[in-house]
């Protein structure tokens, strides 16, 4: 690993300390220095220079996401590099942005004829059609989120945002990275992205997360609230796939090449396609992740298909799904498979079943909740930019059924709403969207 001698510079009457060359791999934390008043901006370069309790924190909502960030660094994800930007205020962290570094094949979003097409193009014109991007957001099926403190008022979090995105942009720079991006924030998880300092942004519509609330007292009570064709359909696939035995473990050793070759074909099919895990990732996550069993459908001793889940108190998260492409659809596996994690989150009184992006159309069928999601991007040269809006507009996987836009920044419209005053600002918390 080569670093240059470092360069210091100056912008906006804040300091910047930025390496003059590229690492190609890992930056030594803090690599980049931005001071503002009280506030220090960083880049780390490993998920464990942030405590675990840091990370419970600041996304309150994944209580796993520093296992799962660790689990993604070490064994996951081919080709990807993590990061993370912090603010802190007197060595307390106010503000986290998520960072991922990869190359895109950018026709993994296309759809149709024309992803081979893109395909093609892209080992053409790589620079244009398989940019370096750096990303902000989680990956691996989770939606966006950004970290902060919760007590934090509305002014200071502002503040704290205009030095994550400097720096975001000095290290996009550094790192030889023309296409930047913020992936699959929802309007609940997006509300504190301050959209107007990224104008130069463009929005593209992204697959729907999809959620079940159980609000169910028996499986039959479920199967009630849904349609009569649905409810007929799906009673039928549950008389047919009887000698189907299901199978709790976190023990994956006997079936891991079967399921990771069933990932993969899964993978491949897939509407869009956002990183592939390693067979490592499978072997290691219930070591690493608290709640993560794997749920096996077996016909007379023979694995059919997996599910990868995590269960916590509060949610149910389907992972990964895979089965065998011919005795899987005679059972009707991917069915069985959705009404078993209902029911056990029933069983069990777990209140969500968090059944992830894709298939939209299948699952609305079954009482999903839907919740659009939006990736903003930009490319750095604007004629390129211009052209890959048209392309991504045009070619991009679209959510099914008409979905309406995913609206980010909606907090800052609301405390905008609520300040008639300059001198009110401080006063207001941000507690109410936790």
């Amino acid at each position: 690993m080569i670093i240059q001698a470092e360069q210091r510079v100056s912008s906006n009457g804040a300091e910047k300390t930025l390496p003059s060359g590229r690492d190609g791999t890992r930056l030594p934390p803090p690599r980049y220095d931005l001071r503002h008043s009280d506030l220090t901006c960083e880049v780390y370069a490993r998920v464990d220079a942030i405590a675990p309790s840091e990370w419970r924190r600041l996304f309150p909502e994944l209580p796993n996401v520093a296992q799962l960030l660790q689990l993604n660094e070490r064994a996951g994800l081919d080709g990807f590099v993590f990061r993370s930007i912090v603010v802190k205020q007197r060595g307390r962290i106010i503000l986290c942005l998520p960072l991922f570094e990869m190359l895109y094949n950018l026709s993994n979003v296309i759809q149709g004829r024309a992803r081979a097409f893109a395909a093609t193009a892209a080992r053409w014109w790589p620079s244009v059609l398989s940019p370096r991007m750096l990303g902000i957001g989680f990956v691996g099926g989770e939606e966006g989120q950004i970290g902060y403190a919760h007590d934090l008022d509305p002014a200071l979090l502002q503040t704290a945002w205009d030095l994550a995105l400097e720096t975001f942009d000095a290290l996009a720079q550094r790192l030889d990275a023309p296409f930047r991006t913020f992936v699959n924030f929802t309007s609940e998880h997006g509300r504190w992205i301050p959209m107007q300092k990224l104008t130069r942004f463009t929005p593209v519509k992204s697959l729907p997360y999809c959620t079940v609330p159980i609000v169910y007292d028996s499986l039959d009570s479920y199967l009630a609230s849904l349609s009569k064709s649905t409810r007929k359909d799906l009673r039928r696939k549950l008389r047919n796939a009887q000698e189907i035995e299901i199978r709790r473990t976190r023990d994956p050793g006997p079936w891991l090449d079967t399921m990771y070759r069933w990932y993969l074909r899964t993978v491949e099919g897939s509407e869009a396609v956002f990183g592939m895990q390693r067979q490592d990732y499978f072997a290691q996550v219930c070591q690493a992740i608290p709640g993560a069993e794997f749920v096996l459908y077996l016909h007379r001793g023979t694995l059919r298909a997996f599910n990868l889940v995590i269960v916590t108190p509060e949610r149910l998260i389907d992972q990964y799904f895979g089965m065998d492409e011919i005795l899987g659809r005679q059972y009707a596996l991917y069915f069985i498979s959705w009404l078993e994690n209902v029911r056990y989150c029933i069983t069990h009184q777990i209140p969500r079943y968090d059944a992830g992006q894709g298939a939209e159309a299948t699952k609305g069928r079954f009482g999903v909740e839907m919740a659009p999601s939006l990736v903003l991007f930009r490319h750095r040269n604007p004629i390129l930019h211009g052209v890959l809006t048209v392309c991504l507009k045009r070619f991009a996987c679209q959510p099914a059924g008409g979905l309406p836009r995913a609206q980010l920044g909606l907090g800052w419209e609301a405390v905008r709403a609520r300040k008639p005053q300059r001198s009110q600002a401080a006063s207001i918390s941000l507690q109410h969207s936790s």
